[in-house]
């Protein structure tokens, strides 16, 4: 095998784009969760006003 290809190449990311990263891959949970509790608010009310009367 050749020395270069098992080189790693990668370039190591900045602050900058670590942190932005950071901050998408959480707004992107808080959205998926967000998303999540709202359908489970919709169900309980669906629950108690149509399949419960």
């Amino acid at each position: 095998m050749n020395n270069k290809e098992t080189e790693n190449t990668s370039e190591e990311l900045s602050h900058r784009e670590t942190f932005s990263i950071i901050i998408n891959a959480v707004a992107a949970g808080l959205f998926v969760g967000g998303i999540f509790i709202i359908a489970f608010v919709i169900f309980v009310l669906f629950c108690t006003n149509v399949w419960f009367l």
